[in-house]
């Protein structure tokens, strides 16, 4: 209402100086006014409306008796004349007032008089009775003619004056009234800008302190509840379209995300987003198929090391720093493992004298150095078994196994050292027996020989 009030009011306005500047314009009603009575003093003062210069020229022919002089003075009083008529006609066609419009009336019958007498005097002997009868009859129509245009000279002057006093009157209560519409259309569009100030100011509060809580909660379910058609609620509702948006790609990526982080590759962001959001969309998904091709490539090493084939790569597609990774797992292992198969054959042929040699890290490493250290014991305890073995066999049953060992090698070396033990003291209890069984044929030869 206030709009329409305030357009209402400019067009008052407006139609108010359009009608006002319609009047005073140059070739309005009111200037039209002050040019017909301009025009009409310009043809009175001097002609041809005014009849001085035929009077005066009648007075001429008069005085003149040169007959070619006369002739010419005779055509002169016809063109003016002419002039007369013809501006008598124009006068007839405009709209004077009714005063103007008499005296100018009056004044024309006059001057037709005149120019009648003067048509007679042309025709009528120098000198005679007749002639002076038309030159008094002359000076009377030329005196009333004067008369009746000294008259509308007045009128149009005063005519004048008033048209003006009526224009800046007319102008001043224009400016009057246009002021007071001014003022009032000022005073309407400062509680129109209030009352539009405080319309506004409101929602955007609502609308800054709503995008507040969004910021502080995180919470993209939020929504707007602002009301209207105004550019404030259509922001709103554009906002409100923008937290759509974020929440629908944001629960997609959850979506996804979760279901790599439960081993699903299968999943991908299907929400129709735009913009960075659609970048974002192609990046995740990117990364799932990346991801499912890089578990698919690690399933397939994983299932040939479950057979224990160290021999299969991943796909060169692979991410390469990943690839790198378990490629160079897959390497080490494989070099250990071939090192380790191939110590353990030469162990199987009793060839003690091999080491695993590979690099090795971690676990892969302590199993390095346990083989080896176990083939290391191994041997040593093989040797000095061995060296005991050979002395006994030498008729040594006091060498024994000096080496260190635990478990199943240390049963081993104590059943040697008690096995060595057993014989030496079988045998020494055998040389005893000797000794005695020695002793006693003495002992019974030397009895045969006393008998």
């Amino acid at each position: 209402m206030l709009v329409v009030g305030g357009v209402l009011g400019l067009l008052v306005v407006v139609a108010t100086l359009s009608a006002v500047l319609n009047e005073l314009r140059i070739g309005g009603q009111t200037y039209q006014k002050i040019i017909n009575d301009k025009d009409l003093l310009a043809d009175i003062l001097p002609p041809p409306v005014y009849l001085i210069e035929s009077y005066l020229t009648i007075y001429q022919i008069l005085e003149n008796l040169d007959p070619q002089a006369r002739t010419a003075l005779w055509k002169r009083i016809d063109q003016l004349k002419s002039e007369f008529q013809a501006r008598q006609q124009f006068w007839q066609a405009q709209s004077l007032p009714a005063e103007m419009s008499e005296a100018l009336t009056q004044a024309e019958k006059e001057a037709d008089t005149f120019f009648m007498l003067a048509e007679k005097l042309k025709h009528t002997e120098l000198y005679s009775m007749e002639q002076t009868d038309t030159v008094t009859l002359l000076h009377k129509a030329y005196a009333n003619h004067r008369h009746h245009v000294d008259g509308l000279v007045s009128l149009s002057n005063d005519h004048f004056s008033k048209i003006s006093t009526q224009a800046d009157h007319q102008l001043a209560q224009s400016i009057w009234f246009v002021s007071i519409l001014v003022l009032l259309i000022i005073l309407m569009a400062a509680y129109m800008g209030i009352m539009t100030l405080k319309r506004v100011t409101e929602p955007v509060d609502r609308l800054v302190r709503f995008m507040q809580e969004v910021i502080r909660t995180g919470n993209l379910g939020m929504r707007c509840t602002l009301d209207g058609r105004d550019e404030i609620t259509t922001i709103a509702r554009a906002f409100d379209q923008t937290l759509t948006t974020f929440q629908v790609a944001i629960e997609e990526v959850n979506r996804v995300m979760t279901a790599i982080g439960q081993g699903r590759f299968d999943q991908r962001v299907t929400a129709p987003l735009y913009g960075d959001l659609g970048l974002m969309r192609d990046g995740v998904n990117t990364s799932a198929e990346n991801v499912a091709f890089m578990m698919q490539q690690l399933a397939l090493v994983m299932a040939a090391l479950e057979k224990g084939d160290f021999n299969v790569r991943m796909d060169e597609r692979v991410a390469e720093d990943f690839r790198r990774q378990v490629d160079g797992s897959m390497g080490s292992l494989q070099s250990v493992v071939t090192d380790i198969n191939n110590v353990m054959a030469h162990v199987a042929k009793g060839e003690l004298n091999v080491h695993v040699a590979a690099q090795a890290q971690g676990a892969l490493a302590q199993l390095k150095d346990n083989i080896n250290t176990t083939i290391s014991g191994l041997a040593n305890i093989l040797g000095d078994v061995t060296h005991t073995v050979n002395a006994q066999a030498q008729g040594d049953l006091t060498a024994r196994v000096s080496a260190q060992a635990e478990g199943s090698f240390n049963t081993l070396i104590t059943s040697v050292n008690t096995s060595a033990a057993q014989m030496e003291q079988a045998v020494g209890a055998a040389i005893a027996s000797a000794q005695s069984v020695t002793q006693n044929a003495g002992e019974v030869a030397q009895g045969s020989m006393e008998l």
